[in-house]
């Protein structure tokens, strides 16, 4: 769903920042992917380790909140608020996450 919602919200929310939309579809893709190919039930293919994962989570996260302003699009409010509070709900769902390998449940 975040991957979704990162690919979408440059044409939904009417980013203008060439570089916000950049950044908010690769970020899509990304979460994508890693999806994609960490081990587990759902993967596609098993290759990133849980805890690769879980710290790609975190990185994430911290990535998203100062993306606005490392990227400097934070003078434009929509993809500022939108990477902000993605990024501080990434957080909070990677804190609250208990990563367990799928044979350990």
């Amino acid at each position: 769903m975040a991957a979704l919602a990162f690919i979408v919200a440059p044409f939904v929310l009417a980013f203008i920042s060439e570089t916000a939309i950049a950044a908010s579809i690769v970020v899509g893709v990304v979460i994508l992917f890693v999806a994609a190919t960490t081990k587990g039930p759902t993967s596609l293919v098993d290759t990133i380790p849980l805890l690769v994962h879980q710290a790609l989570d975190f990185l994430l996260a911290i990535a998203l909140i100062g993306a606005p302003f490392a990227l400097g699009f934070s003078d434009e409010t929509n993809p500022t608020v939108f990477f902000i509070g993605l990024g501080v709900v990434h957080l909070l769902v990677t804190i609250a996450t208990r990563f367990v390998p799928a044979s350990a449940s």
